[in-house]
């Protein structure tokens, strides 16, 4: 049964939005809130956020400027009960030496954080910890034997934690100080349920990963390993990637979705659903594709052996999310969206509960 405060959702239950009709407006409370990026027929593209009210029980658009998806804002989460969102500022849309943003979605007031003082310019992946205190980042900083960033093969992977309340951050692990550490579009990092561990993917290049892989620890708030690095990634990369206070949920190189006991490193049977967008209970929610043959992304024009440009077909005009039990069963269609856009990021309230069937 859901705890007291909590509201249901049924992700059985299909929705139907137009995208064009879409109100725009702050919102005090959201259920769920999804970065999309519109393709739109003249082959350009514009990324928003959006969040369903839990007031009206509709979708809405925040008024947000999210900007170019290299220089403008990222999409990392909903928190602090659905009032709030974390996003990373990138180069042209946050405060000098500052990368991370809370910002309150009923009133637009945004609240930037400092990341790791030695980190390089490339990305951060964030989450912010159940009670909402402190935020967990995975980046890529200088290398104690490169420390002002001259060489092109080394760096380490680190994970660090910003007091919310301070804004002082603490480095809690670090890898890839025998070869190069990374971070890449797989990286995050997700807290365990009673915050008592945190759970981050890196990307390491060393003699034994020569073409780099995603390795996933899991850690004490001491920075001392529960679970060491194991060639894996969360899936989905944040805190709902964690079952339970025991059990992680990881994706393998074929893309299979797996539980893993972070304290005997035991490997449960794989989950039918590959590349789930979130997670809700028992229920993963992921993404159909239905993009023509000859449809491409704006900016790759389709040529065919003789080097000859084709006509694209036309775009797709309806894009669909569905969930599934974690065992592959009950799959129904959810949530239709009448537009040609791809849903970045998805992520549910910590006040929701699903809909017992």
């Amino acid at each position: 049964m859901p705890d007291p405060g909590q509201v249901s959702i049924d992700l059985t239950r299909p929705v139907h939005v137009s995208l064009a009709e879409l109100p725009e407006r702050w919102v005090p409370v959201a259920d769920f809130a999804m970065s999309l990026t519109l393709y739109k027929p003249d082959r350009t593209t514009e990324r928003l956020l959006a969040v369903w009210d839990a007031s009206t029980s509709e979708l809405v658009r925040l008024p947000v400027d999210m900007g170019e998806r290299r220089s403008g804002l990222e999409f990392f989460g909903l928190v602090l009960g659905g009032r709030k969102v974390l996003l990373e500022g990138k180069r042209k849309r946050r405060p000098r030496g500052q990368r991370l943003c809370l910002m309150d979605i009923g009133t637009g007031s945004e609240r930037w954080f400092a990341t790791d003082p030695a980190t390089y310019g490339a990305g951060v992946r964030g989450s912010v910890s159940p009670d909402g205190g402190t935020i967990a980042t995975v980046l890529v900083a200088y290398h104690p034997d490169d420390p002002r960033g001259e060489s092109e093969t080394m760096s380490i992977a680190v994970v660090s934690l910003i007091d919310v309340a301070t804004g002082e951050t603490r480095r809690l692990f670090a890898a890839g100080l025998d070869g190069a550490g990374g971070w890449g579009g797989s990286s995050g990092t997700a807290w365990s349920p009673d915050q008592q561990h945190l759970a981050a993917t890196y990307l390491v290049v060393d003699d034994e990963h020569p073409d780099g892989d995603f390795m996933t620890v899991v850690l004490d708030l001491h920075g001392d390993v529960v679970m060491p690095s194991r060639m894996a990634w969360l899936e989905p990369n944040e805190n709902a990637a964690w079952l339970d206070e025991q059990t992680l949920l990881c994706a393998d190189e074929n893309g299979e979705v797996a539980p893993v006991n972070v304290f005997t490193g035991e490997a449960g049977s794989p989950f039918a659903a590959r590349s789930p967008l979130a997670r809700l209970g028992n229920r993963f929610v992921y993404q159909n594709h239905q993009r023509a043959p000859e449809d491409v992304p704006p900016g790759e024009a389709p040529i065919d052996r003789a080097g000859n440009t084709r006509r694209l077909a036309s775009a797709p005009t309806v894009t669909r999310l569905s969930s599934v039990q974690l065992d592959g069963q009950d799959d129904a269609a959810w949530l239709r969206i009448d537009a040609h856009v791809g849903v970045d990021k998805l992520e549910f309230s910590s006040r929701l509960s699903i809909t017992d069937m």
